[in-house]
């Protein structure tokens, strides 16, 4: 049992230790991994779509939330062998899927969480932070994690300060990882990429999560969609701003040009027999 009481995070000296926190999670050895992505491969040859990337695609964070495979990524046995995630063609499609980030400190092969929320940092008595609850843990790009974290409220409880206390995590972050000869512009690139990345992932009716559990055939519909909102991010200065100073995705869905879209597919499908 841990000693401890959950973390507070109210300062920007906080949102720095954090980083640090997190760029030690990340230099774990992530060759434990190996044995059970090669299971996975091995009962699911479909994702093999997976493989070119290796270990740094995204699609190993959505499979660790997969109820029949999490047990193998939480290193609780082999993978269930009956099991069909989607049919080969899905899985193409997602591993195909334009979203990963366009940072090379976002992309480097980690030991990752994937639950890093505030109540899964507890602060022992001496002072020091201490990282529970590795249900959701795999191997994957960094991103994985830092989305999760820069877009939690309960790390940067002060909307006028998030923004630079986001700052000072990544600052954190860069100089446990040895990178502090990255720029200002890295750090800002960094989070604005973070920021797209948890959209894409997370958002309502239109992220990869919630996508993963269509139908195949409104699965394959959906993905377009995501991918040509990633796009209009990418490609509006106005849009790339409210990306990162917003938690809504109503916000920015209703200021892209898919709104209507979405709206029309999911009217579609509710009418379908």
């Amino acid at each position: 049992m841990f000693d401890g009481e959950r973390a507070k995070f109210d300062s920007e000296s906080d949102a720095f230790r954090l980083g640090e926190v997190v760029a030690t999670l990340h230099s774990t050895d992530p060759d434990w991994f190996e044995t059970f992505r090669n299971q996975i491969l091995a009962a699911h040859p479909g994702l093999e779509a997976a493989a070119p990337p290796g270990r740094a695609h995204w699609i190993w964070q959505l499979l660790a939330r997969t109820e029949k495979l999490k047990p193998a990524f939480a290193g609780e046995g082999a993978v269930d062998q009956s099991a069909s995630v989607w049919p080969a063609e899905v899985i193409q499609r997602f591993c195909g899927c334009c979203i990963e980030p366009r940072h090379a400190v976002l992309t480097r092969v980690v030991c990752f969480h994937g639950d890093l929320h505030h109540q899964n940092l507890i602060q022992g008595s001496e002072g020091r932070y201490k990282v529970v609850d590795f249900e959701f843990t795999g191997v994957g790009p960094a991103v994985v994690d830092l989305c999760m974290v820069l877009r939690n409220s309960g790390f940067f409880p002060s909307e006028e300060s998030k923004i630079r206390s986001q700052t000072k995590m990544l600052e954190g972050y860069l100089k446990g990882l040895g990178l502090t000869a990255l720029s200002t512009h890295d750090v800002e690139q960094i989070l604005l990429e973070c920021s797209i990345y948890s959209f894409a992932i997370w958002a309502d009716n239109i992220g990869l999560f919630d996508i993963a559990q269509l139908s195949p055939a409104d699965a394959l519909a959906r993905i377009p969609l995501l991918e040509e909102f990633v796009a209009s991010i990418r490609s509006s200065a106005e849009l790339q701003s409210q990306v990162v100073q917003s938690d809504s995705i109503q916000d920015l869905w209703a200021a892209s040009a898919q709104c209507a879209s979405l709206d029309e597919l999911s009217l579609h499908q509710s009418s379908a027999p």
